[in-house]
């Protein structure tokens, strides 16, 4: 790469920490751990409550409680995983403007080719 180029892949990170990227999802993953943290904590001291709620009489043993929280985390898991990406599209996208208002599109370009 040219020296040009490297100085655009600069501006482009750069433009991450202009924007606080790093900040935000840092923030964004502590607030979800500590949302599956707390719902797995709910669940599991009140299996019985949760068990009724679905239509069981009597207590299930631990597979099948395993069973239904994987499947459910596996669910909430997978729309996770598509805001995830496009937050994160969102945030390349402004790097990327960030160093093409700095002058150096044509350059970041070239660069994003040659990696």
């Amino acid at each position: 790469m040219t020296e040009q180029e490297v100085l655009a892949v600069a501006a482009h990170e750069l433009g991450h920490c202009y924007t606080g990227d790093l900040f935000k999802i840092n923030l964004l993953n502590a607030v979800g751990y500590t949302i599956i943290v707390l719902a797995l904590q709910a669940i599991i001291n009140n299996k019985e409550g949760i068990l009724l709620s679905f239509g069981f009489k009597t207590s299930c043993d631990a597979v099948l409680i395993f069973v239904g929280l994987s499947i459910t985390l596996n669910l909430i898991n997978f729309w996770i995983d598509k805001l995830s990406m496009a937050y994160s599209r969102k945030i390349e996208y402004q790097a990327d403007r960030f160093a093409y208002d700095l002058d150096f599109g044509e350059d970041l370009t070239n660069a994003l080719y040659k990696m």
